[in-house]
């Protein structure tokens, strides 16, 4: 995680050095591993950083890359199994899909979004730019 939120930051040009992260769960003896909660995880964390929130009822799986891209991970259509059993509106998917995933249908109602970049994710799950432009003002 420390990983991934470290690209996110340095992508955002934002210091993280003074962040501290924890992460809890609900649950005892539940473990939540892999390089598909990363970019979640490091984009929500950077959400809270720039005083904005996710926005209900959206998620993400992926990876961050080396450079600062959302990466492919394996498992896609279980995971949108998985956000439509907790009523989700929208997941949002890295454009480059795991071979192994095979074709899969979206569930009735359910919104799937393929991103790239940072940007179209942080868009996706804020409704916000992650850049903002400047006022010429």
């Amino acid at each position: 995680m420390a990983t991934a939120i470290d690209r996110v930051a340095k992508s955002a040009n934002l210091q993280d050095d003074s962040w501290t992260v924890v992460l809890t769960f609900p649950y005892s003896g539940l473990t939540l591993y892999g390089d598909s909660l990363s970019a979640m995880v490091a984009l929500s964390v950077l959400a809270l950083a720039k005083n904005e929130a996710i926005v209900y009822g959206r998620t993400l799986t992926g990876r961050i890359t080396e450079d600062g891209h959302i990466g492919k991970v394996a498992g896609i259509p279980y995971k949108i199994s998985a956000a439509y059993s907790e009523r989700l509106d929208r997941v949002l998917i890295p454009d480059e899909q795991h071979p192994g995933d095979g074709e899969w249908r979206t569930p009735f109602l359910m919104h799937v979004s393929h991103v790239g970049t940072l940007e179209e994710a942080y868009q996706g799950l804020t409704g916000r730019s992650l850049f903002p432009k400047k006022s010429l003002k």
